[in-house]
């Protein structure tokens, strides 16, 4: 397997894994007295830092503070750690104790959920990234890989909501992806 190879798997477990809390956050909506307008701005977080962490993280590549496979490690690092937030979030509210339950405040679970979407917002770049480093340290032509990145991002938004819904009542699934993430941002071997 290549470098390539590698990078476009990695990139697929990252946008599988991203649409996996999709089916979660109407769960945790109800819980909480605010109005449907403030949820959906509550959702519209992960866009923001998306647009924001692009403009910067560009900024800091192109300055040379920090170099792409930097910022795609640092990315899959992040992702990682708001999977970890939200799998936290999942077992305090999932808890059948009911000690758990009364400790933990929904604005407390509903605070790390923002926190975790801007966090995997702000940093999870690896659209932009994988496309770049691709094109630029590849022979193949421009289009086609455009179109295979294009293809996984595509299928991942189908398949991570889908697989979110069938594993929400199932804690061990959670914490063998979680796990399974871990391993994977931890050990990204990508071409510069």
């Amino acid at each position: 397997m290549d470098s390539k190879d590698v990078l476009l798997t990695l990139f697929a477990i990252d946008t599988i894994a991203v649409s996996l809390v999709i089916p979660f956050l109407p769960q945790y909506y109800t819980l909480l007295p605010f109005s449907p307008s403030t949820l959906e701005y509550i959702s519209s977080l992960y866009n923001i830092s998306q647009i924001l962490g692009a403009f910067f993280l560009s900024k800091a590549s192109d300055a040379g503070v920090a170099r792409r496979r930097e910022i795609l490690q640092n990315g899959f690092l992040s992702s990682s750690t708001s999977y970890g937030i939200i799998f936290i979030v999942v077992l305090l509210s999932s808890s059948n104790v009911d000690d758990v339950k009364t400790k933990v405040s929904p604005y407390v679970l509903m605070s790390l959920i923002c926190f975790s979407r801007l966090l995997v917002g702000f940093f999870k770049q690896t659209y932009t990234l994988t496309t770049t480093i691709l094109t630029s340290s590849n022979s193949e032509s421009r289009s086609k890989i455009i179109g295979q990145v294009s293809a996984i991002l595509t299928s991942g938004w189908i398949i991570g909501p889908s697989v979110g819904s069938w594993i929400s009542g199932r804690v061990w699934l959670l914490i063998c992806m979680f796990y399974l993430n871990r391993v994977s941002s931890s050990n990204a071997v990508t071409p510069v």
